[in-house]
This record gives C-alpha cells, sequence and structure tokens, in this order.
C-alpha cells in the first residue's frame, strides 16, 4: 500500500509542476555580423522576440561598420569632417567615448581602421606593413573623436 500512495504523490507532483511551465520561445537572428540565440519566457514571449528581432536589425542598420548605408559607416567615410547624428547615436558614441578613457583605451571604438588593415573584419587577412600600422594608430584613441551637440 505505501508504494501505491508513493506513486500517487510522485504522480501528483509531476502534474502539479507540468502546470507551473511558462510559456516560451527561442530564436536564432543574424545581425551585428553574429549569430544571436534569443530566448523569452511569459504569456508574450513570441511578441517579446519579434521585437527584439526588429530592435537588432534596427540596431545594426545604424551601427554596422561592414554596411555602407550604415549611419556609422558615413560617419567613418567623413572623418575629419562634421556629421550630423540623431541624439540616440549622439549619446551612444558619448558613452563609448567614456569607455574608452576609463579603461585607458582597452575599449576603444576608434579602433577600426586597424583592425580593417589587418584584414579581420574583410576575411582578407593580411599583416600590414609598420609603417601602416603606425599611420593608422595615429588615428586611435578617443582624443581624436569630437562630439559637439548633435
Amino acid at each position: 500500500m505505501r508504494r501505491f500512495w508513493a506513486g500517487v504523490l510522485t504522480l501528483a507532483m509531476m502534474l502539479s509542476l507540468s502546470a507551473c511551465q511558462e510559456a516560451s520561445a527561442e530564436k536564432q537572428v543574424f545581425a551585428m555580423d553574429t549569430v544571436m540565440s534569443l530566448a523569452a519566457y511569459g504569456d508574450t514571449s513570441e511578441e517579446a522576440l519579434k521585437e527584439a528581432e526588429l530592435e537588432l536589425y534596427r540596431l545594426d542598420s545604424q551601427l554596422s561598420k561592414t554596411s555602407q548605408a550604415s549611419l556609422v559607416s558615413k560617419i567613418n567615410a567623413a572623418a575629419g569632417t562634421d556629421v550630423p547624428v540623431e541624439e540616440e547615436l549622439e549619446e551612444l558614441l558619448r558613452k563609448a567615448k567614456l569607455y574608452s578613457k576609463v579603461t585607458n583605451g582597452a575599449f576603444d571604438i576608434t579602433i577600426a581602421p586597424v583592425v580593417s588593415a589587418w584584414g579581420f573584419t574583410e576575411d582578407s587577412y593580411c599583416v600590414p606593413e609598420q609603417t601602416e600600422l603606425e599611420r593608422l594608430l595615429s588615428h586611435v584613441g578617443e582624443e581624436n573623436m569630437t562630439i559637439e551637440g548633435g
């Protein structure tokens, strides 16, 4: 009789636990040159994933270094001249500049020309000449980025 009640109790616990499961959803997204796995839980998990995916694509379209149409590519192409940007991007650039300062350059968004010279983002790897690296490094550092009210 003990086995019977142990079995009934076990079954009851399993059923009660399965009733507590939340709705969940998962999705893979390719943005920012990266495969991302997203997961959401709750009654609106599918909607949350759709919104997250759209936001990733929106950010990618503005911040991609490899897309010629992105705002960041336009800023890079116009290096040395003023480029008007929207408030959201201005704030992001200000934060990036601050993070570069507080990390003593360990985080530095101005490193892109050096990374490109090595071919990392173009999938055409090479070792650049020392003179080329020195020329590019003279442009690297948050002190070379100026942000003035928009």
